[in-house]
């Protein structure tokens, strides 16, 4: 499946699930609400990866999960699956518990772990998108290997990755803090 095969979600559903990252006082930051609703109003990544998911009833395992936007689309889309990100940067972890409380996502788990160095142990479906250009070849290899095992019959694995040729925009990407 390719982005183009499904639109992104509409302004409205973008908006909804933004909502949930909005600062608990009126002047606090909103740097994660606007990121969140311009990712989801514009990024077909999220339509196309619940549409993978959809019909498993397999936790999921969102490596590099960020935000947890992923949680947030699924729940969004009916998808009651059992969902656990992980992601090295501890206060994006704490914004997404925040936000998965705030949008009532009971089956969603956010832990910092730094996957350059391991991976969290898991039976089920695996996504990781946007992620896997930032290692090594070799840990590539380590990290696909690592998924490929976590699979169990009924689960999908899931991968979106840029590649990193040294263009602009991939220095962008590597340097972009969401």
């Amino acid at each position: 499946m390719t982005d183009a095969a499904l639109p992104p979600l509409s302004a409205e559903r973008a908006r909804r699930i933004a909502r949930a990252f909005l600062p608990d006082w009126p002047l606090g930051n909103r740097y994660h609400y606007y990121y969140a609703r311009a990712k989801l109003r514009s990024d077909p990544l999220y339509p196309g990866v619940c549409e993978a998911l959809r019909g498993t009833s397999a936790p999921v395992l969102d490596l590099g999960c960020g935000l947890g936007l992923l949680a947030h689309a699924l729940h969004e889309e009916g998808i009651a699956v059992r969902y656990f990100g992980v992601d090295h940067d501890a206060r994006k972890i704490i914004d997404a518990r925040r936000a998965a409380s705030r949008s009532d996502l009971v089956d969603a788990g956010f832990e910092t772990v730094d996957l350059a160095r391991s991976l969290p142990p898991h039976r089920g479906s695996v996504a990781m998108l946007d992620v896997l250009q930032f290692f090594t070849p070799e840990r590539q290899q380590a990290l696909l290997d690592g998924m490929v095992a976590m699979l169990e019959p009924g689960a999908r694995l899931v991968i979106r990755t840029g590649l990193d040729d040294g263009s602009r925009r991939a220095r962008l990407l590597r340097g972009t803090p969401c």
